[in-house]
């Protein structure tokens, strides 16, 4: 695991009104998981959600989610309360997340969209006090997975390469828990204790079989659909072959694969 600290501006006033934010909220200390596509963060999600305390639940896109004022006067309103736009579309978040976790009748919110990268600062602004897991995988399995679900792989590669800067310059910033998809299925009992000491719940041995619970529709668009996640066991990793495009070994190198220290990465 690997932590960047990050430093709060403003000192121990901006603490404070930190503080105050997050009092505001119905949903405390959420924890958001950070990754690219076809990373296995439904996998991640599925065993964390198979914890007796912690509710996963599917994609829920909330950069998608927006909220509209209509008409001069209910502009006004707003202004005259203080109420902009931004805060009723957090408001409209909290909500969200809130009423998830009260249904699953748990205690912690873990929350997973491939997207959540672009809205980092956003997430930051709404759940001041929220948790960050930075979920990393081989760009080259990545990039074989996008193609084997029907892509082309010139467009693969473009995706794959946004995505891991993108990434990578959000992590920068964060003091967050870190692995890879790789760890996770080599040793998948450590690396769960590990993520569910940072979440602040103790690891339960039961989380391995997620299959015996239920973790809502594996459907297009909200997370992995496919055979692997349904199969409702951690799957033994296998071989992907280091990439001929000097651009992709340049960032599976970048995260660590093919290099004397490198892991097996699984497609």
């Amino acid at each position: 695991m690997r932590e960047r600290q990050s430093v709060p501006e403003g000192g121990p006033m901006r603490a404070k009104a930190v503080e105050g934010i997050a009092m505001m909220r119905l949903l405390r200390r959420p924890t958001f998981i950070l990754s690219t596509v076809r990373s296995g963060s439904t996998l991640l999600r599925c065993l964390m959600n198979s914890h007796s305390r912690v509710c996963a639940p599917s994609e829920l896109h909330l950069g998608s989610i927006q909220v509209r004022v209509e008409g001069e006067h209910g502009q006004l309103a707003m202004d005259v309360h203080d109420l902009p736009i931004r805060e009723l579309e957090y408001m409209l978040w909290d909500q969200v997340l809130a009423r998830l976790l009260q249904r699953s009748r748990k205690d912690y919110l873990i929350e997973k969209t491939p997207a959540n990268v672009k809205i980092v600062p956003r997430l930051v602004e709404c759940w001041p006090d929220a948790k960050f897991i930075v979920l990393r995988r081989n760009p080259a399995a990545i990039v074989e997975s996008i193609v084997a679900n029907g892509h082309t792989r010139p467009r693969a590669l473009t995706v794959v390469t946004e995505a891991v800067i993108r990434l990578d310059e959000v992590a920068l910033h964060l003091s967050a828990h870190e692995i890879t998809y790789e760890g996770l299925l080599q040793d998948p009992r450590n690396v769960l204790a590990e993520t569910c000491e940072f979440v602040g719940v103790v690891f339960e041995p039961s989380m391995m079989a997620y299959g015996d619970f239920d973790h809502g529709t594996f459907e297009y668009g909200i997370g992995d659909w496919g055979k692997q996640i349904r199969s409702g066991r951690v799957q033994s990793a296998r071989r992907v072959l280091e990439p001929a495009e000097p651009e992709l070994l340049d960032l599976c190198q970048r995260w660590g694969y093919y290099t004397d220290t490198s892991t097996v990465a699984p497609a």
